[in-house]
């Protein structure tokens, strides 16, 4: 019984283990587009910065599974109406913001405002935070396995029906109520 039980609590623990370290990556990564975002302009900045807790966010939402409510980012005013619908009927409402920030970003190096190696170093980042969303949503839309589960109800049925009478010997009369 308990091998049964410690292979779905392993199992368990894996899979929140690696889910905690790929939040703490996406922490991480927010983290290093601020610090590396400096060199864009302060309204690029500051649009840059928008759009990750924008995608963040929207992961977060994906991952509990809850609808897009495309009024809570009224207040970021580089998302415009149509955008704000299209992320609502939108599948994958997080990777259509990772790909607005590209664009933006192709756009900003195409100006000729940010270098080739500016440009390389916060794709990188964009880049992760797409690694990021495909290891969350790997996590969310795997369940743990089918034969884990039955094999531990099995196993605690099997448990319950011989424990009175293997306690028979020692409890005599009295293991009906045990």
């Amino acid at each position: 019984l308990s091998i049964c039980t410690g292979f779905r609590n392993n199992a368990c623990y894996d899979r929140w283990w690696e889910g905690r370290k790929l939040w703490g990556a996406l922490i991480a990564n927010a983290r290093h587009i601020v610090r590396d975002s400096h060199v864009l302009s302060n309204e690029q900045r500051e649009h840059l910065i928008h759009q990750v807790l924008i995608f963040s966010n929207l992961l977060r939402d994906r991952l509990r599974q809850q609808t897009v409510e495309p009024t809570k980012f009224l207040e970021h005013a580089y998302l415009n109406n149509s955008s704000l619908n299209y992320l609502n009927e939108h599948i994958n409402a997080p990777q259509f913001v990772l790909e607005n920030i590209q664009k933006d970003l192709v756009k900003i190096l195409k100006d000729g405002e940010i270098s080739d190696i500016i440009y390389s170093t916060l794709n990188r980042h964009i880049v992760e935070l797409g690694n990021i969303q495909a290891g969350c949503d790997r996590i969310a839309g795997t369940p743990l396995p089918y034969s884990y589960s039955v094999l531990l109800h099995r196993a605690v049925y099997c448990f319950c029906f011989i424990l009175p009478f293997s306690l028979e010997a020692a409890l005599g009369i009295w293991t009906p109520l045990i």
